[in-house]
């Protein structure tokens, strides 16, 4: 679901509540409606801390080299060291109940 909105210098927004995210349809109602139904690569997502707009196809070319060869993303992410960072803040968190159940 979108929410459209139209900012104070007309420029229309979409607002997807599902995912939290704001998307620049374009400069005017009719343009914004345009670029939503036909020319979808118009479209850019409004960056949540820098205010930058995003192409909506931007991440396209990084997930299909990653969909090419997700072998070579693995390789730079170490599970185990997850595992164990994951484990000691768990014991942490364990230790700190305990102490305050005493």
């Amino acid at each position: 679901m979108f929410f459209w909105l139209e900012g104070p210098d007309g420029v229309i927004y979409l607002w997807s509540r599902i995912d939290d995210s704001m998307i620049r349809g374009g400069g005017n109602l009719k343009e914004a409606l345009t670029n939503y139904l036909f020319n979808r690569e118009n479209l850019c997502y409004v960056d949540e801390f820098t205010r930058e707009l995003v192409p909506i196809n931007a991440y396209d070319k990084l997930v299909e080299e990653w969909n090419k060869s997700p072998e070579k993303y693995f390789e730079e992410i170490d599970v185990t060291e997850i595992l164990q960072k994951h484990r000691s803040e768990m014991s942490e968190e364990e230790k700190q109940q305990k102490k305050e159940k005493e």
